[in-house]
């Protein structure tokens, strides 16, 4: 007998938790607030959603339609960042920049955002502007290349660690709220660019908001697909890591982050990545020690015979020994 929402993958079960938090905090901190109340709505809803749009995944074994209900939680985090960015304040009215420029001032001597104005140039902002740029669709074009070149297997184990990923940086937003650089600091020069300094300029004003700056929680991003790329094909890999070394960079020289948010992306990035992968094998695990579910009825009925000419199935490729 099935266990009640063993439908729910591990990504599903970190995207429902995260929200249950959120809500909680909302109803403690936010009470009397109209539009608190409101975002308490919106997450009771994305949960039904979720646990409704994972069972009926659950009914399916691939193709299109499939896909899109896998990468749900990848379209939920787009909301849990706007959210993040109306509870900014929740906890703290005000922001903790001066604390982040300090410690880099005592540490470094100079603000590295003010530092790397020496290399400031048309050229290298544009340079930096792509990497910047073209990491946004960077995440949905890894979710398809997982999903559909290598497999469906391949997208839940990008997914985990990323969600996991932002779920803690979206919270460190309003428990440590910094407005970022680009807000603070005065004084400092005019970055000069072409096509992709326009570009970013535009997001700039449409897609950002003052605060999630701390920590970097697309930095965290980078390094999972980083070290998911590497996992799965060396050759995505070799294309990924260097625009993501350079959307890192970019970060700082276009003042988007402070060099602490970075570092600190990173080590969630890193640590998001580590856990998943034991969450990952324990779950295999257990799996394995439970004979996990009975098979579905394609599964049953299709096998695959090897170069060896040894007969496998879909389970033994899902849960290898």
């Amino acid at each position: 007998m099935r266990k009640p929402f063993e439908f729910l993958r591990p990504v599903d079960w970190i995207l429902t938790v995260y929200l249950l938090s959120l809500t909680l905090i909302l109803l403690i901190f936010g009470k009397g607030n109209f539009v608190f109340s409101s975002l308490v709505f919106l997450n009771l809803i994305f949960i039904l959603g979720l646990i409704s749009f994972s069972f009926l995944r659950e009914k399916l074994s691939s193709g299109i339609f499939h896909f899109c209900l896998a990468i749900l939680p990848l379209i939920a985090s787009i909301y849990l960042y706007k959210e993040s960015g109306r509870m900014v304040h929740i906890f703290y009215p005000g922001w903790y920049d001066n604390l982040i420029m300090n410690f880099e001032m005592n540490f470094f001597g100079v603000l590295p955002n003010f530092w790397l104005e020496r290399f400031f140039s048309p050229v290298t902002t544009e340079i930096l502007m792509f990497a910047y740029f073209i990491y946004l669709p960077m995440i949905p074009f890894l979710c398809i290349y997982f999903y559909f070149k290598v497999n469906p297997q391949a997208l839940d184990q990008f997914l985990l660690p990323l969600i996991l990923a932002y779920s803690i940086c979206f919270l460190g937003f309003f428990i440590f709220p910094a407005a970022s650089p680009r807000f603070v600091l005065d004084g400092g020069r005019e970055l000069q660019g072409f096509i992709f300094r326009k570009i970013m300029l535009y997001i700039e004003g449409n897609g950002q908001f003052q605060g999630g700056s701390f920590p970097s929680a697309h930095c965290a991003a980078g390094t999972v697909m980083i070290f998911l790329s590497y996992r799965f094909d060396k050759k995505l890999f070799a294309f990924v890591c260097p625009i993501i070394l350079l959307f890192f960079l970019a970060t700082v020289y276009g003042r988007y982050h402070y060099f602490s948010d970075v570092i600190a992306g990173i080590l969630i990035g890193l640590a998001s990545v580590y856990l998943s992968a034991r969450v990952s094998k324990r779950r295999r695990a257990t799996r394995q020690f439970e004979g996990h579910t009975a098979p579905s009825k394609t599964e049953e009925r299709v096998t695959h015979v090897d170069e060896k000419g040894e007969v496998t199935s879909p389970l033994q490729k899902r849960y290898p020994e």
